[in-house]
Order: C-alpha cells, then structure tokens, then sequence
C-alpha cells in the first residue's frame, strides 16, 4: 500500500507534486493527495477539508504559512494536526526580482486593472501618466539601468528569501545565488523554473532517504508567462530570455506596451497615480528609485 503525501503552498505546491510524481522511486512508493485550491484563495469554508488531509497524510510538505488567511490554515497550525509517524518538510516559498526589478503587483486596486496580467512593469506605468518616455526605446537600452542598482537589487532580494528560509528544511537562497546569471531561473517573479523546482525537489527526496534519480521531462509548469527582461538586466546575464509570453501568448515588447496601455485607459488615472505612491514608500529599493527618480513629488 503506497503512503500518502500533499503539498501545502501557493502557486508552486502543484508543480512540485507532478514533477515529483515522475521520480520512479517516489512514485511507486507515494500517491498524491491535493489540496482542492492553492493556500490563497482558501477560506473558512475549507478549513474542515484541509485539516481532513493533514491529519491522514504521512508526508506533509508545506510553505511558511503564516495566520494571514486564518490561524486553523496556518503552516504551524496544520503541523499540530499531523500523526504522530507523519514527516513535515518545510520548503520556501520561491521568489527572486533580479531579473523584473520593474515589474510589480498594485494591491488593493479594481480587478480590471489586471485583466492582461496581473505583472505591472513601472516603466510602462510611468509611460502611460506622461511621466517618462515610451519604454520601447529603453527596453533595448544597455543603460537604462545603473548595472550596480541590478545587483544590488538581486543581492537584496537573495538576502531577503535567505532570511525567510533560515528555519526551513529545503533551501533556494544560495542555488540561485550562483545561477542566476548562467540560466534564466525565473519566468516572473515568483513563477521559478524547472530547474529551481528540481532543486527543491531533490532536497525532499534526500530528506526521505530515497535514492535520487533523474526526473524525466523539461516542461515548464510555471511558464504560461514569461516576462521581458530589460536588455541593461540581460547585459549582465550570461543566457538571454527565449521570449515573452503572456498567459500563454507570444508577443513582441511593443505588442505588451498596446496590451498594457489598452487597459490602463479604462483605469482612472488617480487609481494608478494611488499605486505607485504606496510603491514609493513600500516597494523595493530598486523600485522607490525609479518613481522616485522619474516623478519625484510630481504626482504626490
């Protein structure tokens, strides 16, 4: 009889289970058990559902969850419902801005501003407020960017994920640390690639004493989207992004530039002009920069 496991998280807890389904002596030993949703989009109403899993599975792999979506859907609080022959590993939650410093969410605004994506690129933000010029020139600029500002950024970021995975089981920081710059390691900023997802993997198989082996397949779960990468961001790299694509659609940069600015139009202007005054004091310090630099207290 096969032993049970489920993976608790965001957007990266499906893609981790089906490629580690393919490992040939995971899989003859393991069957999957899903959670019916990622972590976000759970609610009161799947508490009793959730718990019903934790407590029968015999391998619990999770995300830091913290007690934002509700204190029974916590990380720390579903370990508690665990038996007591169950294996908790603890994996982080994947992020890494280097290659997208422009790129952000604009919380608390209306759904339609994400009708697109809901990847904004600040570049064409500021484009679209008559701030800055069409990003179209900078996007093929080697200099749009100081190269220091993009390593710093990149060294933030690591630093920052290196933080918040000290007390986990599995560990990222420092796989991309040293790969960043040879592979494109991320689709977004919180979309990792396959190989990223590997790295992970690999850790839960040697924390079950399960022989490794190479997992067959090259598909990119988390890969619908594909954001640009400023070419000042891909002077530095060593591996140039393949394409860009949006929910499953290739385009050209200037096409995304049409995509964005078509519903931006359907968006007040103080909506936007709103959001990047909250990222001027909340964002990243590459991220405070640029609004900074390009509008200073012009739109304060």
């Amino acid at each position: 009889m096969k032993k049970k496991f489920s993976i608790y998280g965001n957007c990266q807890a499906l893609p981790i289970a089906q490629i580690i389904m393919n490992h040939p002596k995971f899989s003859v030993q393991f069957e999957y058990v899903s959670f019916d949703k990622p972590v976000f989009m759970l609610g009161n109403n799947d508490i009793e559902s959730v718990h019903k899993i934790v407590a029968d599975v015999d391998v619990f792999i999770h995300q830091d969850i913290s007690e934002i979506f509700s204190p029974e859907l916590s990380s720390a609080h579903l370990r508690s419902l665990t038996k007591d022959s169950c294996i908790c590993i603890s994996i982080p939650s994947l992020y890494f801005t280097g290659y997208y410093p422009e790129t952000t969410y604009l919380r608390n605004t209306p759904k339609a501003l994400n009708r697109f994506s809901e990847y904004h690129d600040l570049n064409i933000l500021l484009y679209h407020l008559g701030i800055s010029e069409n990003p179209i020139n900078g996007y093929e600029a080697e200099d749009l960017y100081d190269p220091q500002l993009i390593i710093d950024n990149a060294d933030d970021s690591i630093a920052e994920l290196q933080h918040r995975e000290k007390q986990l089981d599995t560990k990222s920081s420092e796989f991309i640390a040293e790969n960043w710059k040879d592979d494109i390691l991320f689709h977004s900023f919180n979309h990792p690639s396959r190989k990223v997802l590997l790295h992970i993997i690999n850790q839960i198989i040697s924390i079950l004493e399960i022989d490794n082996e190479t997992i067959p397949g090259a598909y990119e779960h988390l890969g619908e989207t594909r954001l640009p990468i400023y070419k000042s961001v891909r002077t530095i790299l060593r591996k140039n992004p393949e394409f860009l694509k949006i929910s499953g659609t290739k385009m050209s940069f200037s096409e995304y530039i049409i995509k964005r600015e078509g519903i931006y139009n359907t968006i007040s202007e103080d909506i936007i002009r709103a959001s990047l005054h909250l990222l001027s004091n909340s964002g990243t310090a590459f991220q405070k920069h640029m609004i900074n630099k390009s509008i200073g207290n012009k739109f304060i």
